[in-house]
């Protein structure tokens, strides 16, 4: 068997299917509206399999790149005094997924990816 020398379909192997969850947060009031930060979370694991080592390393480097993303993450300033407070939101650059190479055997390599892309939203509480 020869080994590839890229990464792509013909040798994805899908180990956990993408799924979306959403993580709810306590209420908070903001002004006279009563707030919940929800964070969603999209996660999956996926490898590409029998590739050389030089595209093993080159597939990682690009897929590190490929899921550095800027996120948005709120956070809220409760005033002790009146209970009330503000949303404030500061971008993050991070790598939103684990991505690794490892050797498997002989010549054989496989780089595998891990995603756990985070979004954060605020929704209303009637």
């Amino acid at each position: 068997m020869g080994l590839y020398i890229s990464y792509g379909a013909t040798n994805k192997v899908t180990d956990e299917a993408t799924v979306t969850h959403t993580l709810p947060s306590p209420i908070f009031k903001v002004g006279t509206h009563l707030i919940r930060s929800l964070q969603t979370q999209e996660r999956g694991r996926w490898r590409y399999v029998g590739l050389t080592e030089g595209a093993a390393t080159s597939a990682a480097i690009a897929l590190i790149s490929q899921f550095t993303e800027i996120i948005s993450i709120p956070s809220i300033s409760i005033d002790p005094v009146t209970a009330e407070g503000t949303v404030s939101y500061t971008n993050q650059t991070m790598c939103v997924a684990d991505v690794s190479a490892y050797h498997v055997a002989g010549r054989m390599w496989e780089v595998s990816v891990d995603l756990k892309r985070p979004v954060y939203t605020w929704e209303l509480v009637a």
